[in-house]
């Protein structure tokens, strides 16, 4: 699934492998936001910012994530 998201306005895109657990997936998701970017690493909001954005996706049956904005 590839994942996308705005961070200060700047696009991201992120690569992450097909699974069929929604757990394993927002966690895989979140560990590399928080790893890419230290300002998210504390981030409170950023774990429902995830979630929100893969049920969005996986309800269309989509290939791909738009998270939005995540700072």
């Amino acid at each position: 699934m590839q994942v996308t998201y705005l961070l200060h306005g700047r696009r991201h895109e992120l690569s992450v492998g097909e699974t069929d657990d929604l757990a394993e997936l927002c966690a895989r998701v979140e560990k590399e936001l928080r790893t890419a970017h230290a300002e998210l690493a504390d981030a409170p909001h950023l774990a429902q910012k995830v979630v929100d954005g893969l049920l969005n996706a996986l309800s269309t049956d989509g290939e791909e994530a738009d998270l939005g904005e995540v700072a």
